[in-house]
């Protein structure tokens, strides 16, 4: 089981190796590598740190130093995809639901975290990414 905040789901669509840190961009690697290696892998949303933000240089003291913004795509991101806090879910449960709810829908991912600082590189890829996921809808 993985304790993941919801709104990692979505970051995870994107990731492409570029973070924050050299350790950051490590970690995220290892734990989407694992998460679509792994199948069946099972994810329990939280609120807190979880398993991405442990090497974030954000995280300051175990609590995330810009956690009023990551806290509203929580919710926001919990909202649209219809669980709460506690919710257990798969990865490919989840994948599909983030792809389907979030990328596939007009507007929507940029309502849930468009001020996000790595926004251009979601941008740029969801373009690429909404092809594939209507394909699969």
């Amino acid at each position: 089981m993985l304790k993941m905040r919801p709104h990692h789901g979505v970051c995870l669509q994107f990731f492409e190796g570029k973070g924050y840190s050299g350790e950051f961009v490590e970690n995220m690697t290892r734990i989407k590598h694992e998460l679509e290696n792994c199948k069946g892998t099972e994810i329990v949303f939280v609120e807190k740190n979880d398993a991405i933000c442990c090497s974030c240089p954000e995280n300051v003291k175990a609590a995330c130093a810009v956690n009023g913004k990551a806290s509203e795509y929580d919710k926001k991101c919990l909202k649209t995809l219809g669980f709460a806090t506690g919710s257990r879910v798969t990865w490919e449960k989840l994948n599909k639901l983030v792809c389907s709810k979030i990328i596939a829908g007009p507007g929507v991912r940029l309502e849930i975290c468009g001020d996000c600082r790595w926004n251009a590189i979601c941008q740029h890829a969801c373009v690429e990414k909404l092809s594939k996921v209507l394909k699969t809808i």
